[in-house]
Order: structure tokens, then sequence, then C-alpha cells
């Protein structure tokens, strides 16, 4: 399974929060330079992408997240957050063309706080290039991806590291920046390619914009399409863009006074992903933009994409019901057991646990590839704690969690004596719903006990077989993890799981 178990579990360009007064919007920390460092690759793909026979099954893209957190583990996105960002962007990506899966250890949690704030750092630098996978897209998620000459960036994409970089905020469901992102990635510039450095302003520019975009070397693209194939972004399905969807904050559509060096009112698509208009307006790559994406997927370049692995195609349908602990419950050691339902098609579980309902104040997350997990404290006694679940696979994140279950906490102090392990065994029988231990010695006595240290039922040395085995019947129990001890000798006590 390709996701890596781990506590706690974009793209080229990058947007940021422009503090200009003409602005609210974001826009993407990849430059008018960076751009034209690959534009040669871009054309390229172009030109081959005109006979590109567009297949129609999806092409794999693999990813992985590197959460990137202070040294006491604070500071990242909560998990569920990544998943969201993954579903919303596995459904942009899939209309062109690609499915988005995450790789074994696709959620890579990382405590480094040089790393957190100051990526930018040639020694922390040096630290991501050993963290970076060469099988996948690679994105590090920090405090603060940096600024820019128009504002405060929130990601962008390394040329040189072929890594995106984005900030922790921009980890939520419906944010654009990494589907973005991952189309620079694949070699796209942007809409209003040209116009980077300084989008259209009448009280600069005039009444009609100029020939020549303000990087002094673009062709200005017109209305009437005569000049798509060399002007902005050489695409002829992507309309005129001069960057206005940077400041343009009233709705999606645009109805301002820009217009094209023949004095034609610009009239831009505002759907366009790779375009500054808001997240609430961006939901398209163009096809000829789909088109030279998986033309750079094809690409010599990009072979480490290819992986030979299959990703799950497998439906999650189930929500996960949560079994224990429940109501209050008693812990001498700081230490609580998790169980709920097995989900079908699930191959991970995101366990989150917070003593906010809303999971908002200081959520605690853990990625499982089981439906139990034993979780260590401190824990605050007489308060309520709120736990979830969250069924996924690989390429399949979009499910609603379990509906929250609550408990409370009480610590049971004093010495206890020193255990010692035991000399009888305890096994499940899913089978006969049984539980069989073996190796009974004389005068031995056992219980079956709940998670909340409820006893379920017990049995005395008369219920011994001849071969020195005990049989509880449990049948009638929920599904859960439950404990095995022999309250008579110190022995450890053994954890049972019943399916």
């Amino acid at each position: 399974m390709p996701i890596k178990s781990v506590p706690g579990f974009l793209l080229l360009a990058i947007l940021m929060t422009i503090d200009l007064t003409l602005s609210g919007q974001t826009a993407c920390g990849v430059s008018d330079a960076d751009q034209r460092s690959w534009i040669g690759r871009y054309q390229e793909n172009i030109r081959h992408s005109g006979s590109l026979d567009l297949r129609s099954e999806n092409r794999a893209l693999p990813i992985v997240f590197h959460l990137l957190g202070r040294d006491n583990g604070t500071g990242r996105p909560p998990l569920n957050n990544v998943l969201d960002l993954m579903c919303s962007t596995a459904n942009l990506l899939d209309s062109a063309g690609f499915d988005l899966y995450l790789i074994e250890g696709g959620v890579n949690i990382v405590d480094n706080e040089g790393v957190y704030f100051q990526h930018h750092l040639a020694g922390n630098q040096q630290t991501m290039r050993t963290l970076k996978m060469d099988s996948a897209v690679n994105v590090f998620v920090v405090a603060d991806a940096g600024s820019g000459s128009t504002g405060s960036v929130l990601g962008y994409y390394d040329l040189q590291d072929d890594w995106i970089v984005i900030s922790r905020n921009q980890i939520k469901s419906g944010n654009v920046t990494l589907a973005h992102e991952i189309g620079h990635f694949l070699s796209l510039v942007h809409t209003h390619f040209g116009w980077d450095g300084q989008p259209w302003q009448a009280s600069i520019h005039g009444p009609k914009a100029p020939l020549i975009a303000p990087n002094g070397v673009t062709e200005t693209e017109k209305m009437d399409g005569s000049n798509c194939l060399t002007a902005g972004d050489q695409l002829c399905d992507t309309p005129p863009d001069y960057n206005i969807g940077l400041s343009w904050t009233q709705s999606c559509t645009y109805n301002g006074d820009a217009r094209d060096p023949d004095s034609v009112a610009l009239d831009p698509d505002e759907t366009q992903i790779m375009s500054y208009f808001s997240d609430a307006c961006r939901a398209v790559f163009s096809a000829e933009q789909m088109a030279i994406m998986q033309t750079d997927w094809d690409s010599p370049a990009r072979a480490f994409l290819r992986r030979s692995y299959v990703p799950s195609a497998d439906t999650i349908s189930d929500i996960p019901q949560l079994l224990m602990p429940t109501s209050a419950v008693q812990t001498s050691t700081g230490d609580l057991s998790f169980s709920w339902t097995k989900t079908a098609g699930a191959t991970h579980y995101l366990l989150q646990v917070d003593r906010a309902v809303g999971f908002n104040l200081s959520p605690r997350d853990f990625i499982v590839a089981d439906t139990f997990f034993t979780l260590s404290g401190p824990w605050i006694e007489q308060t309520s704690y709120f736990w979830r679940i969250f069924a996924f696979h690989e390429s399949a994140t979009c499910l609603a969690p379990s509906v929250p279950s609550t408990f409370s906490v009480e610590t049971i102090t004093g010495l206890s004596p020193e255990l010692t392990p035991p000399t009888w065994r305890a096994m499940y029988d899913q089978n006969n719903q049984t539980i069989r231990v073996v190796d009974v010695e004389p005068g031995s006595s056992f219980e079956l006990v709940n998670l909340e240290g409820k006893i379920i039922c017990s049995m005395r040395e008369a219920a011994i077989s001849r071969n020195r085995t005990f049989t509880f019947q449990v049948s009638h129990l929920p599904a859960g993890l439950y404990i095995i001890r022999d309250p008579r000798y110190n022995s450890l006590p053994q954890k049972i799981v019943i399916r």
C-alpha cells in the first residue's frame, strides 16, 4: 500500500496575498523570468501536443506532502485538511486526464523549525533535498512560503529542485493553489504570460494595451485571435488576460475597462485555473493546456512519474462506526486504546482527537493502517474529549468523517507491583467467535475486560478443560479491543482484537 503510516497524516507557481490598494486577491509566486526559464520546454510540448491522441484513461500522478512543523510537533495543518485538499485537487485534475494519488510515505511528518520558518536558507534547502522523494511531485508545506514584489507568497515552484513550496494556510479544501502549481509543474505558463510583473492599469498603460507586454518581450494577445499562436501564453483557446484577475474582486464576470491593442474590450476566461482570478471562479484547464500537461507527463524528463505501480480505483462508501472508547474511561499508564469498524475499500484511517467538538482547538492526528490504535496522554481529567475517524486510500480521500464520539478520562494513581510475562497465551478464533486461553497453570482465573474497565465475563479454575484451556464465547460482543487478564497473579495482561 503506497501510504506510510505516520503519526499526527503546489505547484510550480504560488499564490500570494497582494497587499496593494488595487487588490485583495492572490497571485502566483512564479515570476515572468521563472516561466521563461522553461518556455523552451513549454513550446516543445505545444508542438508535440498537436498530434497527441488524448487517451480515454487518465495518467497516474503520484504526489507526496512533506508537512513541516516546529520541533515540538506543532504548526502543521490538520491532516484532514490534507485529505480535503487532495480530494478537491484530484477532482480538478481528473478532468485534465490525471489521477492524483499519494505514494508510500505520501504524508511525511517532519519536525524541523529551521525548514518550517526559514526554508529558503541554504542549509535548510539541503535538508529539503534529503527529504525529497524521487518518484513523485514533492510538495513542502511550511509556515510561510516567502514574499515577493507584490506581497506575501502563498506558494511557488522551484525549477532547479523541481519541487513545490506552499504556505500551510493554503492546505484546505477548495483551494486552487495546488492545481495551479501542478499546472506549472507540467510546464504550463500563466494565461496572462508577459504581464506578471505589472498587471494592466489604465493609469500606466493608457486606454488600450501596448503591442508588447510589460516584460518587454512577449506580444500582447488580441481579442480577435489573430496573434494567439505567438502572443501571451501562445494558446488559442485561452482568451487574452492581462493579469486583471489580480485586482478583480467584484465577481466571476469581468466587466472592467481593459482593452486590447485594437481597443477591443477584454473578455477573459475567469474560470481558468492558470489565471489569477479568485478560487471561487477558477475550475478548468483548457483543452490545449490539458494536451500540453499530458505531453509533458509523457516526456523523458518526467519518466520518474510513470511508475509501474497502479493506484487503487476502489470506491469507499461506508463511514466507520466508532467502538471504543465511549463515556468515561480509566487509565493508570496514560494509554488509551481506540477501535472502530473496518470500512470496505479503505486501506488507511485518520484518527483525530481534540477537546473541541469542531476539532479546531488542538487536534492530534494519526494515520494508521488498522482499526485500532493506542494513544498516550497526557490527558486532562474531568474534561470531555472528542474523536472521529476518516477512512481513505491513496486516491480516495473524499469520504466524510464518522460521527464524533466523546469520552472523559480518569487517571488511576498508586504503585503497582512489578508484572511478569505470562505463561499463558490468548488467541481469537474469528470463525468460531471464541477466545481460547491456552497453557493455563493451576489456580488461574481469567477476566475479559473492555476498554472502559468493565468485566465482560470471568472464568475460574473449574472451567479449565483437560488440556489446560479456557474458552470464552464472544459472539455477542461488539468488535473492538479487549483485555484478557489473570487477576490472581502479577502477570501482564494481553490485548485481544475482536473483529
